[in-house]
């Protein structure tokens, strides 16, 4: 057969035969050294890296006033002001779609 070369053990026998473009590209890349083909791999990592995405959208868009007691605080949720630190404060994302169940009767009834 014409064109052996050590990586043609690599290709399929029909490819062998028919020495085409696509079998000369196979053999040039086979030929390669293992060390440039990791270094290529690597940079297609490098590009397909979505860690940064999860950086971007989950930092926390409250206030850190909100979070600290008042003593207004206690006066709205009925809280204890000897002891501020067992108010509790609950805060969520308004939907648009649905209401809670504990909001219906005050709010979605409307």
């Amino acid at each position: 057969m014409k064109g052996l070369s050590p990586s043609s053990d690599l290709l399929p026998l029909a490819f062998e035969e028919n020495d085409t473009t696509l079998v000369r590209i196979l053999r040039s890349i086979a030929r390669r050294l293992p060390g440039r083909l990791q270094t290529v791999t690597n940079g297609v990592e490098c590009l397909i890296y979505t860690d940064w995405m999860c950086h971007k959208f989950t930092k926390s868009r409250i206030a850190d006033s909100v979070f600290q007691p008042s003593p207004a605080d206690h006066e709205k949720y009925d809280g204890d002001p000897q002891h501020p630190r067992k108010l509790h404060i609950v805060t969520r994302v308004e939907s648009t779609k649905r209401c809670p169940y504990w909001e219906k009767e005050r709010r979605c009834l409307d």
